[in-house]
């Protein structure tokens, strides 16, 4: 992480011709001369400083604290951003963005991607980012075709061709837009590796130049929407991929490759969630298995949720460890009963980065089904220690062992969104959502931890899933995902508030 100054001209964020085939968007912001700000470098994205922002609109702004949440006003408009939360309010809609708004080091930060990918062109405040000298332009590319040079990719807002490339070790494809394109990798699975480009339908006359690409088994280009949605298939001898973003025009460019040292050298990303890099040293996560001994928690269709669970961690642990980067405890390893103190007393001896602990439910009627994610409430108490009324500036408070999870409550919400999303890219239908509870499970745990019920087993069509090893194994997969994209976008010894 690391902090750069860069200058950013108004008279260009207002310019209706920064780049070819721009046009103009309503001037909502103030003309005149910039100063330098401040950007922020958190794995693959950049971030505002938001008082850069709010001096950039002109804006009154409103922070609500207790939620953590910035609402800026200007010209009859409203932008409203919560920390560690991806939605964007623009007025009276919601939008969802690759990136979440952070605090660090006592200020707020905007991700770029908000005005860049998660506003709508309509906003005004949609722009592009120019990389090299690193600034904000304003206008987006036109939506009306031109003219253009023979063989030239005909401008528009789409997906205007794709082509396959062979070379020796590796399968490229080439992407070219007639104009800006967000890109969303919605899953980077071997088998089923998709992309989505938002504003960026296949335009008329597209055209798919099909070259035999032999690490590219099946691919398929659909009209999302009104985004363009690439899926592809690829073998088993395919280890990474790299993706590079090239402008005039606009090109994507994603390469497959079935090098292992380039993938060791740290030159491809290896198949699993999208922008994962692991941390230099190796982490420490624990496992917690629900239940065991004499307790077999939940029970339905044959199947135990005592022995689930361990089968689970067992399995996520194994994943984990593939690489090296990660060391995993298991709070049990075998069928014995563990009290619910002596689980948290172990884990917090491990002084680890997180904790999963893993269950699976049970309900009397057969409508419950799918899986949940639970992580301790968020109350007055923060990272930094105990704040309550009347304690003096400095002091030290006792924490009461119920209350220890609130330290980290914050961590753990942005955790359970990261097992979430990784969880739905093999059980799309399954969320039950996200919720709060000061569980036994998740008492006295002094990290970021969250309660995962990996189904239901008195549903049927749960019980079939979890009773199909390769099923479990996906689950685990899933899991073990969650657990790096996490580890990836929260710097080591950073707790978020």
């Amino acid at each position: 992480m690391r902090k750069t100054c860069f200058m950013v001209p108004m008279m260009l964020l207002l310019a209706a011709t920064a780049f070819a085939g721009g046009t103009r968007v309503p001037a909502v912001l103030p003309s005149g001369a910039q100063e330098s700000a401040e950007v922020l470098h958190i794995g693959n994205s950049d971030y505002l400083n938001a008082n850069d922002v709010v001096r950039w609109l002109s804006a009154t702004r409103e922070w609500d604290g207790e939620l953590e949440k910035l609402t800026l006003k200007f010209q009859g408009h409203l932008l409203r951003l919560t920390v560690d939360t991806r939605w964007v309010q623009w007025d009276k809609s919601s939008y969802q963005g690759p990136d979440a708004p952070l605090y660090r080091a006592s200020s707020l930060w905007i991700p770029v991607s908000v005005f860049t990918r998660t506003l709508p062109v309509e906003s005004g405040l949609r722009m592009r980012w120019d990389g090299t000298p690193r600034r904000l332009v304003a206008g987006v590319a036109s939506t009306t075709p031109t003219a253009s040079a023979p063989g030239a990719v005909p401008a528009g807002p789409g997906l205007a061709a794709a082509v396959l490339e062979e070379q020796p070790d590796r399968s490229i494809l080439t992407l070219t837009f007639g104009g800006p394109a967000g890109l969303e990798r919605e899953s980077t699975q071997r088998s089923n590796f998709s992309l989505r480009f938002r504003s960026a339908p296949p335009v008329p006359g597209f055209k798919l130049a099909s070259n035999k690409a032999r690490l590219i088994k099946s691919l398929d280009v659909t009209s999302g929407g009104k985004d363009a949605v690439i899926k592809m298939t690829l073998p088993p001898d395919a280890v990474g991929y790299v993706v590079e973003h090239l402008s005039n025009p606009e090109r994507w460019k994603i390469a497959f490759s079935s090098s292992v040292d380039a993938l060791e050298g740290g030159k491809l990303t290896a198949f699993q969630m999208p922008g994962t890099r692991m941390p230099s040293r190796a982490a420490r996560v624990v496992i917690d298995p629900g239940h065991g001994g004499s307790d077999g928690g939940a029970g339905g269709h044959n199947l135990s949720e005592a022995s689930l669970a361990l089968d689970l961690a067992r399995a996520v642990k194994a994943e984990l460890e593939k690489d090296g980067q990660v060391t995993v405890f298991l709070t049990r390893e075998a069928d014995v009963e563990v009290p619910a103190r002596r689980r948290a007393e172990l884990a917090n001896a491990q002084r680890a980065e997180l904790v999963l602990s893993i269950h699976a439910d049970g309900a009397p009627g057969p409508r419950v089904s799918g899986f949940q994610l639970v992580s301790w409430p968020v109350s007055g108490i923060s990272s930094s220690g105990a704040s309550r009324p009347g304690s003096r500036a400095g002091s030290m408070d006792l924490v009461a062992w119920e209350d220890v999870p609130a330290r980290h409550a914050r961590a753990s919400e942005a955790l359970a969104r990261d097992l979430e999303s990784s969880l739905m890219e093999v059980w799309q239908d399954g969320s039950r959502g996200l919720a709060k509870g000061k569980l036994l499970p998740l008492e006295g745990l002094d990290m970021p931890a969250v309660m995962v019920e990996c189904g239901t087993l008195t549903a049927s069509a749960d019980a079939q899933r979890l009773a199909n090893a390769s099923e479990v194994t996906r689950l685990a997969g899933a899991l073990a995902d969650g657990i790096r994209h996490h580890l990836a976008h929260t710097p080591r010894g950073e707790s978020l508030p």
